[in-house]
């Protein structure tokens, strides 16, 4: 695979996660389904996402629901206080 190849492909798992990421931006709680329909990335992609997200702390797994994660609560905080 080309270089250029490569980097268009990381360019669109970065747009598809951050769309996920998006999500928890309008809704406090989303389900893996709410996230696939909301962003139109399949659902077992969005699992994997999830997972990769809940491991790094950027989101949490609330019973069947996910939600804003440690991490980004501390960027909200530091957005409030004007640090960022």
């Amino acid at each position: 695979m080309s270089a250029d190849a490569t980097s268009g492909n990381s360019g669109r798992t970065t747009d598809r996660l951050l769309g996920v990421l998006m999500v928890f931006a309008e809704a406090e709680r989303a389900t893996a389904s709410e996230v696939s329909e909301a962003t139109g990335i399949p659902v077992s992609t969005v699992y994997r996402m999830l997972d990769r997200l809940s491991a790094t702390g950027f989101v949490q797994r609330v019973g069947t629901a996910y939600g804003a994660g440690p991490v980004a609560v501390r960027f909200a905080e530091k957005y409030r206080n004007g640090a960022l």
